[in-house]
């Protein structure tokens, strides 16, 4: 893993966790609604601490994250007690911060299918089959959670970083694509350099965030426009369509992080104190076009080894290209890049 890339990545989580909302100015006049939030799953195999990097978070940022080992369905969204009083859900905890799940494969199907909806719409609605004795309500500047009869309803803004050992994703069907999409995918590639790194202390994560009081970000028409044309024409020349049509969503999930990862780059160029910003150049976006190669491929092949193949490819269509341009591409670090240059 590209260190730069996993420090862009956790720094516009962090910055984006309590925004409400992206809108982006189409064409005839028509706003659509992003979800400012960006979502991580950081995948790699057992032993390579992942949870050190929770600590670091814990120690450093107390006050932002909240860390669980594991959780269910009606954890989450509240439960009912057998004298029929509400107990609150996890929901009414996570207003503006972080949840951090250190297992994700631990969870059960329930609690994962249960998360990632809220991950995508950030809010819950859903009937149970009796009413509450007491009504229940709680409300913060984040968001508010409702239960009152039989009917269980609200919203809240906040990210999650999920770890995990293996990519959730068995049977490559579209249900399953769709709903791990909702987190942005990471995956390490441990060597010996990264151990021997991590077991002297020397790597870091180094998190800038930039959250403010920014509450709203909008793009223009024009800036988004040139952004659309922009984005469509590197996918294409740099043959990056995906092959199979049944992947195609990942070219709009992809455009989705580049959007989120360029209001990143204009809160770290643009020191306000404002609620609300308009940007109006779309080279903050374009700068971050060095990700969109990484991001598909983590989709497509989502693997947390044998990117030397997806290297040997790089070198047959780009063969003259900067160092700099292969590792951040493949989303690894110069080291590795090194080592698969010596093997091959």
């Amino acid at each position: 893993m590209n260190i730069d890339y996993l420090d862009l990545v956790f720094s516009t989580c962090f910055s984006l966790r309590k925004m409400k909302k992206i809108i982006i100015q189409e064409l005839a006049d028509k706003e659509f609604m992003l979800r400012p939030q960006l979502h991580i799953l950081l995948v790699s195999p057992f032993g390579t601490f992942k949870s050190s990097i929770t600590k670091k978070l814990e120690k450093q940022y107390s006050n932002t994250i909240y860390p669980i080992d594991d959780f269910t369905k009606p954890g989450l969204e509240g439960s009912i007690a057998k004298d029929g009083d509400y107990v609150p859900p996890l929901l009414t905890r996570l207003g503006g911060k972080l949840l951090i799940i250190d297992e994700w494969n631990n969870v059960d199907f329930f609690g994962q299918r249960a998360l990632l909806g809220l991950l995508e719409n950030q809010r819950v609605s859903r009937t149970i089959g009796f009413k509450v004795k007491t009504p229940y309500k709680h409300k913060n500047k984040y968001g508010y959670f409702i239960i009152k009869d039989n009917r269980i309803f609200g919203t809240m803004l906040f990210s999650c970083i999920a770890y995990a050992m293996e990519y959730p994703v068995r049977e490559g069907s579209q249900k399953d694509k769709a709903l791990l999409s909702r987190f942005t995918p990471l995956f390490i590639q441990p060597n010996l350099t990264y151990m021997r790194a991590h077991t002297r202390g020397e790597f870091d994560i180094n998190i800038s965030d930039y959250s403010g009081n920014i509450e709203e970000v909008i793009i223009e028409k024009k800036t988004y426009l040139e952004f659309h044309n922009q984005y469509y024409n590197y996918v294409q020349a740099k043959s990056l369509v995906p092959i199979d049509s049944d992947d195609f969503g990942y070219l709009s999930r992809v455009m989705s992080d580049i959007i989120r990862f360029g209001v990143f780059n204009y809160l770290s160029k643009n020191n306000t104190t404002d609620k609300k910003i308009v940007i109006k150049e779309a080279s903050y976006f374009k700068e971050m076009f060095i990700y969109i190669h990484t991001l598909l491929q983590q989709y497509i092949h989502p693997k947390t080894k044998g990117k030397i193949w997806q290297y040997k490819q790089l070198l047959k269509k780009y063969p003259n290209k900067k160092k700099e341009f292969y590792y951040k591409t493949l989303g690894v670090s110069r080291q590795t890049l090194y080592e698969y240059d010596q093997k091959l």
